[in-house]
């Protein structure tokens, strides 16, 4: 095997082993070693298509590399005060709702996830009203459709954060106490006493499927 082979095959590999990586910042580093090895086997070889390619993938891999790096720095920095859904508001768009109007539908697209700041958010399904400080919208995040199986109405009016459900399980993922956090919100908010309904949208729901099933992500 000569030279050029030996660098168009460990920039393969390198691209192969990207898609088993599952955080961004070790995916962004493998991605960035295999346009590396790219660009050299495109001079060897005099392929200037691939050449080009990832003389253009590289700053871009770069690019998210930091923003990924400045993501994580963030997020341990909020998490040098007590663990809560506060640690969310750097990341969050902030709305404001009248009473009785609704914030999303049974069946809706669980798009986002949400933080109640000021007021009280009723769901269909259950008798307790969710206060300041809580999150809602969990389960349709977690549900294999990625729809609400409730509804969520303002009970007064509300001030609340948005926060898109994949910049959410981005953070989740990237830090266990957080991860551990909203595993215990949702579990004690499923089982709560005086729910009208058991919600399906996660199935049996339990730690250790659920702490699986945010490890896939």
């Amino acid at each position: 095997m000569d030279t050029v082979s030996i660098f168009g095959w460990i920039a393969a590999g390198l691209v192969l082993s990207s898609f088993y990586l599952k955080t961004m910042v070790p995916l962004r580093l493998v991605a960035m070693c295999s346009n590396v090895m790219f660009i050299i086997y495109a001079v060897l070889s005099d392929a200037p298509p691939i050449l080009v390619l990832h003389c253009l993938l590289f700053p871009l891999n770069l690019w998210r590399l930091i923003e990924a790096h400045n993501l994580r720095h963030k997020f341990a920095k909020a998490l040098q005060v007590e663990i809560s859904p506060a640690l969310l508001l750097p990341f969050m768009q902030k709305c404001t709702s009248h009473q009785g109007r609704a914030i999303f539908q049974k069946g809706d697209n669980a798009d986002n996830v949400y933080l109640v700041l000021r007021g009280q958010v009723v769901l269909q399904d259950s008798e307790h009203p969710i206060a300041d400080g809580q999150l809602f919208g969990l389960l349709g995040v977690f549900s294999n459709e990625r729809r609400h199986s409730d509804s969520a109405s303002c009970l007064t009016e509300v001030e609340y954060g948005v926060v898109a459900s994949e910049k959410f399980l981005e953070l989740v993922t990237q830090e266990p106490r957080f991860e551990n956090y909203v595993l215990r919100t949702i579990v004690q908010r499923h089982l709560v006493p005086g729910q009208k309904t058991k919600r399906p949208e996660i199935g049996n729901l339990t730690a250790e499927n659920l702490h699986g099933t945010l490890g896939q992500l």
